[in-house]
């Protein structure tokens, strides 16, 4: 079980994220921390290079994360912050059961979930990893109506580069998007998941988590939702 192109490109990713970090200043990972909790078990399916760890770590006892590619689980462990809270297990996001881990108070998930399966499986599956009463934060890639032609996301990579650079007048920040985006695994990646659309994701999860509440402004690109289970059933 294993997923060698992001295993491939591990380094290339985590620089990529790395850049738009900077360049918003945190403020997307302050987001996904405004919408958390505090508790006992949290959990990040596909949590890459560990981006967003530190951020559970600091507001529940235990954290969980999974991901279906070592190479991004071995980067996780070398950017580890010292939060001695945090387990990484390689696993896919079906592969993470109530039976087998139990339920969590916080589950959350970062531009992952299109590239796990059809909405159909992994909405229902992802619901039953929340502990009653706990919180769901899903931020997902939205199609814009090109995803799955390669001159799109050429395009949006020089775009993106273009972006990087205006915010942080860095030009080696503004090539890392374009060695992540340009690289020829990532295309091929990119342009077969293709995503939901904006309007098909907010009523596939309004339909799989009624009350769900949707956040648009985050990135052109992308789509967010918080959820709490309800207390009992």
């Amino acid at each position: 079980m294993t997923r060698p192109d992001f295993d491939d490109m591990a380094q290339l990713f985590g620089d990529f994220t790395a850049v738009w970090d900077a360049a918003d200043q945190g403020a997307f990972s302050a987001w996904i921390g405004d919408q958390l909790r505090t508790g006992g078990r949290a959990i990040d399916l596909g949590c890459g290079t560990g981006r967003h760890l530190p951020v559970l770590a600091h507001r529940y006892d235990r954290v969980l994360g999974v991901d279906i590619s070592a190479g991004m689980l071995d980067l996780a462990r070398r950017r580890n912050h010292g939060e001695r809270n945090v387990t990484l297990r390689q696993a896919a996001v079906l592969d993470v059961s109530p039976d087998a881990d139990g339920v969590f108070d916080a589950v959350m998930s970062c531009a992952v979930l299109h590239q796990a399966g059809p909405p159909e499986r992994v909405l229902p599956h992802v619901r039953g990893l929340v502990a009653p009463g706990g919180r769901l934060v899903i931020v997902d890639m939205v199609d814009p109506g090109r995803w799955s032609e390669l001159s799109w996301h050429v395009d949006r990579a020089f775009t993106d580069a273009r972006a990087a650079y205006d915010r942080t007048g860095d030009g080696e920040k503004a090539v890392a998007i374009l060695r992540q985006l340009l690289d020829p695994t990532w295309l091929a990646m990119s342009v077969r998941d293709v995503p939901l659309t904006r309007a098909e994701f907010h009523r596939r999860y309004a339909d799989a988590f009624p009350g769900a509440t949707f956040t648009d402004d985050l990135n052109p690109l992308m789509a967010g939702m918080t959820w709490t289970a309800p207390t009992s059933t």
